[in-house]
């Protein structure tokens, strides 16, 4: 019978550490998703690749975005923006602007 009950706590232990890291993970892919969903012309954002630049243009029939990087224009798939750079109204926080 102890180790039934020893079996069942490591069942329920693993049970309720997936269940955390699997909220986690939605709860972050929730937040990314509604980010994307907000994407507007003028928004800084990083890629994936590291680069920063500002939207000019979002197609969202091709999924693609539009990107001025200090006057070139440079296209992305949607899904290669990594994050967009919180603004001063958005966290209250200054942002450094290179302009």
């Amino acid at each position: 019978m102890n180790q039934l009950a020893l079996m069942l706590l490591y069942i329920v232990a693993l049970g309720g550490a997936w269940w955390f890291f699997g909220r986690k993970n939605r709860e972050r892919t929730k937040k990314i998703q509604e980010q994307m969903n907000a994407l507007k012309a003028g928004d800084h954002i990083v890629t994936i690749g590291g680069l920063h630049g500002v939207v000019h243009y979002i197609d969202t029939d091709a999924q693609t975005v539009e990107i001025d990087c200090e006057g070139v224009y440079l296209t992305f798939e949607r899904r290669a923006i990594h994050h967009v750079v919180p603004t001063v109204g958005d966290s209250g926080l200054a942002v450094a602007d290179a302009e």
